[in-house]
């Protein structure tokens, strides 16, 4: 079973630099303090299962970490903004590599990042994560 609090938790208690962390429906809503984090869900994608016998399938499950900073810094240009992005995102990243959660059977692997949103003043980075589980 997923349980992004687990991750939410590991986030709060790794990454002190970070100020705000939240998961599901959260994310909606404009963050109280800056740099924050939101956790969920990516994609999901299960072996195929044995045609005979009981079914069990590897499912590798993919989750997100959106860091959104806000900086008023670089003359409106979004200088200072992707600088706040890089410490919390080396923060965030060196939480969870490597860490397994207790739902998981292998630990949380870093896959690929990249840039969501650049604006005046703030910037969003999405960071992949990847781990198995097994459905029975």
């Amino acid at each position: 079973m997923l349980a992004l609090a687990d991750i939410v938790a590991r986030i709060r208690d790794q990454a002190p630099a970070v100020r705000h962390v939240a998961h599901g429906l959260a994310a909606a809503e404009a963050p109280p303090a800056y740099p924050a984090v939101y956790v969920y869900p990516l994609s999901e994608s299960a072996d195929p299962a044995p045609t005979v016998g009981p079914i069990r399938q590897r499912v590798v499950l993919r989750i997100a970490t959106e860091i959104i900073v806000s900086s008023a810094r670089g003359a409106g240009r979004g200088e200072g903004a992707v600088e706040a992005a890089e410490t919390a995102r080396a923060a965030v990243i060196a939480a969870l590599t490597g860490w397994q959660p207790s739902w998981a059977e292998e630990p949380l692997q870093h896959r690929q990042g990249r840039l969501v949103t650049l604006e005046a003043g703030w910037a969003s980075w999405r960071d992949e994560f990847e781990t198995v589980t097994w459905r029975q």
